[in-house]
């Protein structure tokens, strides 16, 4: 299931990241990360069994 990043908030302060995603088949996740990756509006989001592609 291919996933598109609508919008990213990040804390600079922390390092935590919120990302908006949605599936093709409608369904609307809220990502709540802390990692050195920024996902930008418009990102792709591949889950494979051992990780994700971001593209």
């Amino acid at each position: 299931m291919e996933w598109k990043v609508v919008d990213t908030v990040i804390s600079p302060s922390t390092g935590v990241s919120f990302s908006c995603i949605h599936s093709l088949k409608n369904l609307r996740l809220t990502l709540w990360y802390q990692a050195d990756v920024y996902m930008p509006p418009g990102s792709i989001i591949i889950p494979f069994n051992k990780g994700v592609l971001i593209n």
